[in-house]
């Protein structure tokens, strides 16, 4: 039994460190996972280590308060998330989301996830319920520190798989093919969202002072600056001259048709 163990535990060092070679790591992070990496859908090379798992803190079961709360210092224009389900309505502005860039909650009786990708500026919203073998379970969600094609990957706390942001399937793990179910959300001004739902409530104002770095800026301010946007500290993939860098766009899923 004990040699048994032995042998499971090489095993997994070896698979380990052979993973860990192969996903690019340009400030060396430490490797502190538990994944079955031996089950995946994507090339390793394809993901980079951008920071430690959960070095960004999730947004969970927050606060939230009405329009009329003193508290309520959103931007008119400041663009939100917007769920509205079970007659609950609740706003997560992108300021705050840029911080904690995941938030499992709990609206209308619906287990949610809401993500946003300050890199991608992308914001999405899923069902933290999944189907297991003995039974739908819900998931808790955090922030891996792992990019795939300069995306967030999430990860869920219970078997510590990776979840791509933009496709939400499991990418790596014990939920490896895995797709999470895509929710109904908006992505509208605080203004258009009390005017739908004068009885909303939007996130509480966190403190001001995780805004900031020691140099004043607040995360991700550097994408706002084409200064940077060609080092390869911040875009390490390979950059499609067709557009500038971080453009928006829109993609279309339609049936088995896709537009961008």
């Amino acid at each position: 039994m004990i040699q048994h163990r032995q042998i499971t535990i090489a095993l997994f060092l070896t698979l380990s460190i052979g993973l860990y070679a192969q996903i690019p790591n340009p400030n060396k992070i430490s490797y502190r996972w538990k994944t079955d990496t031996a089950k995946h859908t994507y090339e390793f090379k394809e993901l980079s280590i951008a920071t430690e798992k959960d070095a960004i803190l999730t947004l969970d079961f927050p606060n939230f308060i009405t329009k009329e709360d003193p508290r309520n210092k959103f931007y008119a224009h400041e663009p939100a998330i917007v769920v509205n389900f079970g007659g609950e309505a609740r706003a997560y502005p992108l300021s705050i989301l840029t911080l904690f860039e995941l938030s499992n909650d709990t609206v209308g009786g619906k287990n949610i996830m809401v993500s946003y990708c300050p890199m991608c500026n992308s914001a999405l919203v899923f069902n933290r319920n999944i189907a297991t073998p003995k039974g739908e379970k819900t998931m808790q969600f955090g922030v891996s520190g792992l990019l795939i094609h300069n995306d967030m990957v999430m990860y869920d706390r219970e078997t510590e798989s990776w979840w791509g942001q933009l496709t939400g399937e499991g990418i790596a793990g014990e939920h490896s093919g895995v797709a999470l179910n895509m929710m109904r959300a908006l992505l509208i001004s605080v203004d258009d969202f009390f005017d739908r739902y004068p009885k909303g409530k939007i996130l509480a104002p966190v403190e001001l002072s995780l805004m900031a770095k020691k140099d004043g800026h607040r995360q991700f301010h550097h994408l706002e600056h084409g200064d940077n946007l060609s080092k390869e500290y911040f875009l390490p993939e390979k950059i499609d001259k067709r557009l500038p860098p971080i453009e928006h766009v829109l993609g279309i899923h339609y049936q088995e048709h896709d537009k961008i």
